[in-house]
């Protein structure tokens, strides 16, 4: 066994930025992705051309609201 395979047995890494795909797979759905957004709750980190990414921290806390009874508010 080489080293890079020991570390990666040990050691569990999870990505600080997170694709709209998988976004949406934490989430559930496209729609609520969208809403979060739309409502201000979750910013991307980088939005570009091709590329948007948000933090999985930011994301992880936007479910603990909602999982706490939070409603979504959209601004007017």
């Amino acid at each position: 066994m080489n080293l890079s395979d020991m570390l990666q047995s040990t050691v569990r890494v999870e990505p600080l930025l997170v694709r709209p795909e998988q976004a949406t797979l934490i989430l559930g759905s496209v729609e609520l992705l969208h809403d979060l957004v739309g409502a201000g709750w979750l910013r991307p980190v980088i939005s570009r051309k091709r590329l948007t990414l948000y933090s999985l921290t930011d994301l992880q806390g936007c479910v603990a609201r909602l999982e706490a009874g939070e409603n979504l508010e959209t601004p007017a």
